[in-house]
C-alpha cells in the first residue's frame, strides 16, 4: 500500500486552505491538518 501526503505551502491569501480542503473532499481516505497544528505536534529524538 502506498500513502501519499501532500504538503500545500504559499504566502498568506493564496487559497492554501480552501485548495486543501477541495482535495480532502475529492479523496476516499483523507484528512486535513492546518501547519498551525503541525507546529505543535510533539517531537521527540
Amino acid at each position: 500500500m502506498t500513502n501519499t501526503v501532500y504538503i500545500i505551502s504559499g504566502p498568506a491569501g493564496v487559497g492554501k486552505s480552501t485548495t486543501s480542503r477541495h482535495l480532502v473532499q475529492t479523496l476516499v481516505k483523507s484528512a486535513y491538518v492546518s501547519g498551525d497544528q503541525v507546529s505543535h505536534f510533539p517531537v521527540k529524538g
